[in-house]
C-alpha cells in the first residue's frame, strides 16, 4: 500500500514531529476493506447518510503497519440513516437487528457479519456527530470517496473497539 505524508496532521504553530511524532508522518493512500463494504458505503453516501470510518481501519489510516479486521463505520444518527441502512442491509442479502429508529440513538453498536463484514456505529450522547464530520478526513475506502475519524478524536477516546489500547500503543510507538 503505498503512504503519504498527512496534511492535517499539525496543530497550528507545531511540527507533526512534536504533535503526533511518527505517526502523522506517513498515512494509508487507500484504505482496503472486504467484500461488499465498499459497495455499501457507496449505497448510504449515495443516499446522503454521513459515515466515518473508525475502529481499526481508521488506525490504519495513520498508522498504515496495523493490520485491519472489520469496517468500523459510525453512522449519522438520524432516523433516515436508519432507513437508508435498512434498505442498503437488504440489497445485500445482510439481516438488521434494528429499527431505523434506533440508529437515531446514541452508543448503539450492530455487527453485520453476514453478507458483509462490519460494524455499524451511533454516537456517544456527549458526542457530536456534526463536530465529528467537520474534522474527519477525506480519503477513500477502495476508491470509494469517504471520510476517517481525526487522529484527535481517536485518540481522545471516540473508538470504542481499541481506545485505551490505542491510545497507549500509540503514544508509545511515537515516543
Amino acid at each position: 500500500m503505498r503512504a503519504r505524508a498527512h496534511p492535517h496532521a499539525t496543530a497550528p504553530g507545531r511540527s507533526t514531529r512534536t504533535l503526533y511524532g511518527r505517526l502523522a508522518d506517513v498515512v494509508a493512500a487507500d484504505l482496503p476493506t472486504f467484500g461488499g463494504n465498499s459497495d455499501f458505503v457507496q449505497a448510504l453516501t449515495a443516499e446522503e447518510v454521513r459515515v466515518i470510518v473508525v475502529g481499526g481501519l481508521a488506525v490504519h489510516y495513520y498508522c498504515p503497519e496495523r493490520a485491519v479486521d472489520d469496517l468500523d463505520l459510525l453512522i449519522e444518527p438520524t432516523e433516515h440513516a436508519g432507513s437508508v441502512v435498512l434498505n442498503v442491509l437488504v440489497r445485500f442479502n445482510d439481516a438488521a437487528s434494528f429499527r431505523p429508529e434506533d440508529l437515531a440513538k446514541p452508543n448503539r453498536q450492530y455487527r453485520q457479519k453476514r453478507a458483509l463484514y462490519l460494524d455499524l456505529l451511533t454516537p456517544r450522547a456527549e458526542e457530536d456527530f456534526d463536530a465529528l464530520w467537520s474534522r474527519a478526513l477525506p480519503t477513500s475506502l477502495n476508491r470509494v470517496p469517504v471520510r476517517v475519524a481525526a487522529l484527535q478524536d481517536l485518540l481522545s477516546g471516540l473508538d470504542r473497539n481499541f481506545g485505551d489500547v490505542f491510545s497507549h500503543a500509540a503514544r508509545a510507538s511515537i515516543s
